[in-house]
């Protein structure tokens, strides 16, 4: 049954939904089934690497079948590439053995690239999810083939598009990698801190209020480097009805907390001192696709940049 008692979608009608998904999105599905069924946390790791983006490699694949994108897929690449990984797992052969091996029709650079990214990031699925998403954001980006006005030469290779991906999804992670070592050290130092500060009865500790008022900011407070935010979480407001939306109002936050300085000096690059939130909106690609669609789901991470420059620029005076 697809739902339980109450209305809602059961847990059975949630997968047969995701199954569905996922075999619009790899049409591979013997190699899919398999993997499905391995053991191996490497292996696994690559079906949820692609299970988190098959919804947005479905859309997408509906796009490039309607001719509304580049033939530019790589569905069918990535379900032969996740059975290859699922092959020399079972063999116990390595990744450099395949790829020395020579093919009677020559070898497949996609599939190449695949294979070895899927066996370099078997440890992080998010990685893989998002190179796989930056894939599909990247034919977008190419735009529809029947306006051909749009580009200057010719669209992207696949293997453009994919190194162009991966070497995106790797920055965010390492983005991320820094800020949580960050966040911990910061945390840390602030525990000892005031553990030290109960332990000796000093009472408060000197320039709490200053240290608040930059907290307010989005500044750590005590020790946070004047104009630097140092942590940050932004309001994320009432939930949006639409996924699509919602799911672009995580993403743009999520860049935004990673690294808001590097935002918000974009921002002043573009824009100099006219702070509105409607320019913030443009630093972002996917309100740059469709800004009626997007631009309440970007608002949020928009907003705080228009904010924080504003509060500065008063700092200043």
């Amino acid at each position: 049954m697809f739902f339980d008692k109450n209305g809602e979608i059961s847990q059975s009608g949630a997968r047969l939904v995701r199954n569905a998904v996922f075999a619009k999105a790899y049409p591979n599905r013997a190699a899919i089934e398999r993997m499905a069924e391995a053991t191996d946390s490497n292996v696994r790791n690559v079906t949820n690497g692609m299970l988190r983006s098959a919804n947005h490699v479905a859309q997408m694949q509906e796009a490039i079948d309607r001719g509304d994108r580049y033939p530019l897929s790589i569905s069918e690449d990535i379900g032969k590439a996740a059975g290859v990984i699922d092959d020399l797992r079972t063999g116990k052969r390595s990744v450099d053995d395949w790829l020395k091996q020579e093919h009677f029709d020559g070898r497949d650079p996609v599939l190449d690239r695949l294979v070895r990214i899927f066996s370099d990031e078997g440890r992080r699925p998010k990685v893989i999810a998002e190179t796989i998403q930056n894939y599909v954001d990247g034919i977008e980006r190419a735009g529809n083939p029947n306006q051909t006005s749009m580009f200057a030469s010719r669209p992207p290779t696949k293997v453009e598009l994919l190194e162009e991906a991966y070497d995106a999804a790797k920055r965010t992670a390492e983005r991320d990698a820094a800020g949580r070592r960050k966040s911990s050290a910061s945390e840390g130092a602030l525990s000892l801190h005031r553990s030290g500060d109960a332990g000796e009865g000093r009472g408060p500790v000197p320039g709490s209020d200053r240290a608040g008022a930059a907290a307010a900011g989005g500044e750590s407070g005590a020790g946070a480097k004047p104009g630097v935010v140092q942590r940050l979480t932004i309001e994320r407001g009432k939930p949006l009805p639409d996924s699509d939306e919602q799911a672009t109002r995580e993403s743009t936050i999520a860049q935004v907390e990673s690294d808001p300085e590097h935002f918000l000096a974009e921002y002043t690059r573009r824009f100099g001192n006219v702070l509105n939130a409607d320019n913030a909106a443009t630093l972002f690609d996917r309100y740059n696709r469709d800004p009626a669609k997007y631009r309440v789901a970007v608002h949020p991470a928009a907003q705080w940049i228009r904010d924080e420059l504003f509060h500065r620029a008063l700092g200043r005076r």
